[in-house]
């Protein structure tokens, strides 16, 4: 039979570990036979991104994707050329070695159109306050039911006032390096119809952080799209 390792990850595996499966047998499956709880928030019917893993070794071997995986993958966190679903990778014959994929949006099953606004929105507002040439940093945390995605800058801060305003739409405060126009407003509203929360605060010492905070299950399908999207 063949085998998989599974190289260390601090959530699910945090030693690595090998197991043996059949053949035909699915990654998922065999991780979770033998009590490797990777995440499979669809219960393995190829309809979220929650079991994705990097395929170190042994890519070729496995079963090719299908269509609708390879749709699902387009919109995971962290993807790579050797990325499958676990749910959907059949082993053959040939030992394989995997890595869990980061976790991040993969976790956040709202609907990808919108999410992907929200967050160019949020970039945009932060490059507002960051110092040219600078980076913007950004960390995936998650929790039991949530994911919290932190955006941090240095550069300039915000007035007590203008946080007070910052989501306002009628008062689109202005910014050192160019106004902001809608961005924050509207990564603001995506955000709540995804059952989220989006905060905006200074860091220490000079710099602005943004943080949103997501829901770890769905609130839209892809297939059942609002046939208008609210306004502001």
């Amino acid at each position: 039979m063949p085998t998989i390792k599974i190289l260390p990850h601090a959530e699910y595996c945090p030693e690595g570990a090998e197991v043996t499966a059949p053949a035909g047998t699915s990654i998922c499956e065999a991780l979770l036979e033998h009590d490797i709880h990777i995440e499979h928030a669809c219960e393995m019917s190829c309809a979220c991104t929650t079991c994705h893993v990097i395929v170190k070794e042994g890519f070729e071997s496995l079963a090719p994707s299908e269509e609708e995986e390879d749709d699902l993958l387009d919109r995971a966190w962290g993807l790579q050329p050797n990325s499958r679903l676990s749910c959907q990778a059949l082993l053959a014959q040939k030992n394989i070695r995997i890595s869990r994929a980061p976790l991040g949006l993969g976790n956040v099953m709202g609907d990808w159109f919108y999410l992907r606004k929200a967050l160019l929105s949020i970039i945009e507002t932060m490059a507002k306050y960051c110092k040219p040439h600078s980076q913007i940093e950004i960390m995936a945390n998650n929790f039991e039911d949530q994911v919290c995605l932190t955006f941090e800058g240095s550069g300039h801060t915000i007035s007590e006032n203008q946080i007070s305003r910052f989501f306002d739409v009628m008062a689109v405060p202005g910014a050192p390096e160019g106004d902001l126009g809608l961005s924050p407003a509207v990564a603001h509203r995506i955000i709540l119809l995804l059952g989220g929360r989006l905060l905006v605060a200074n860091r220490k010492p000079k710099g602005v952080q943004m943080q949103a905070w997501l829901p770890r299950f769905p609130v839209f399908k892809a297939d059942n799209k609002p046939n208008s999207f609210p306004r502001a």
